[in-house]
């Protein structure tokens, strides 16, 4: 739910910020999108598949989750705040700027491992009262904030508060998990997880190098633009998330229980249900735009459409995505992944300087298509020997 506060506001924040604020924003959040994968490495997979095996280590597991995210944190900062020495990107101090990245993302991270667990315990109540919380304090403070000083870091401050606040109040009344720290399993946890990060690294740069060579080739009126509707765009990704947070507990214990044949028609099932509810949202969004996006932003239509398209197409992915993770082929998707992102920054780069943001948005869509099909036969792949090793047991592929 507080993923989708940004959505709902869009009418508010294009009209109380300016275009160019919008797009300073919008690169935060691309900054923000490296950021999250190295404060925490993002465990959720990690912690659902061993969980998954052995429902005795959640407490051990959870607080090494936790650990890994305060030693993560300093590293980040330190280079962000040399590389913000380096390149001036927001015109304001680098202390501030690597500070508001470092601390939105360390809440992110927090908020992550507090949901995973939360997911796992089966406890959809207390996730609704989390998010409930989060979205109320993100709205307050941001908006709050926004109406003293409409610049970006104001609004970028607004949510970093809403989330902090959130998470201590949920932590202080609510949570009641008993911490076992094993901190020499920090390195398996690290180890298992460090592979992950060039596959997540890649998806990061397909998601968000185009505002980065848009702000390269062009100025920040575009990157506003674009970042508006992107911002639409992307929030198709919302309904696939949503589904998601259910979907993988539910996924890897089928797995743990060797039933394949049922999860894989499930998948498909789900999957078309849900395509269908998001290509009706995408006409509705599109339709719709021209009455959340002021006029100073113009006819955004196109771009919206082929945004949303991409995520559609990324949804499915992630769906497929497990079946590697159950074959224990991370390393085969960060290889995707990075094929993926060569192939999206040569597009943006070729696209970009000659079409603009509309270049932009079909590079995007390119990128996503191809990874979701490259990804989705490997899957096939790895299904098909999971279906053999429910038959026959895991070393009959070997003869």
């Amino acid at each position: 739910m507080w993923r989708g506060i940004p959505f709902l506001l869009i009418p508010v924040y294009t009209r109380l910020m300016t275009i160019e604020d919008f797009g300073k924003f919008g690169l935060f959040l691309s900054f923000i999108a490296f950021t999250n994968i190295y404060i925490g490495m993002r465990p959720e997979v990690y912690f659902f598949k061993e969980v998954a095996s052995d429902n005795k280590k959640h407490p051990t597991i959870l607080a090494n989750c936790y650990g890994l995210l305060f030693v993560t944190t300093v590293p980040v900062f330190i280079v962000l705040l040399f590389f913000n020495h380096i390149v001036d990107v927001f015109r304001i101090s680098p202390l501030v700027s690597s500070s508001l990245i470092t601390f939105f993302s360390f809440f992110a991270g927090w908020k992550l491992i507090v949901e995973s667990s939360l997911q796992e315990e089966r406890k959809p109540y207390l996730f609704l009262i989390l998010q409930m919380i989060c979205a109320s304090l993100i709205l307050f403070f941001s908006i709050g904030l926004i109406m003293i000083d409409s610049s970006w870091h104001y609004r970028a401050f607004g949510e970093i508060l809403g989330i902090a606040i959130a998470l201590l109040i949920f932590s202080f009344f609510y949570s009641r998990a008993r911490l076992k720290p094993a901190y020499y399993d920090l390195w398996d946890i690290f180890s298992y997880l460090w592979p992950l990060t060039f596959h997540v690294v890649s998806l990061a740069l397909v998601n968000v190098a185009d505002r980065f060579v848009i702000a390269l080739f062009s100025d920040t009126n575009a990157l506003g633009r674009y970042s508006a509707a992107y911002m639409l765009g992307v929030s198709v990704n919302l309904i696939f998330e949503a589904i998601l947070k259910a979907w993988n507990p539910y996924f890897y214990t089928l797995i743990a229980k060797n039933e394949i044949v049922r999860v894989v028609k499930t998948t498909f099932y789900v999957l078309g249900l849900v395509s269908v509810l998001c290509l009706g949202f995408i006409f509705l969004l599109v339709y719709a735009s021209s009455v959340i996006l002021p006029e100073s932003y113009g006819d955004l239509r196109s771009i919206i459409m082929l945004v949303s398209l991409s995520y559609l197409f990324e949804g499915s992915r992630k769906f497929f995505a497990g079946y590697l993770h159950a074959r224990s082929k991370s390393k085969l998707l960060g290889i995707i992944g990075i094929g993926t992102a060569v192939l999206n920054l040569s597009l943006n780069f070729i696209l970009i300087p000659v079409y603009g943001i509309f270049g932009a948005a079909v590079a995007t869509l390119i990128s996503f298509l191809s990874m979701a099909l490259i990804t989705m036969i490997f899957s096939l792949i790895a299904i098909n020997e999971l279906k053999i090793e429910r038959y026959c047991g895991p070393h009959c592929q070997d003869h």
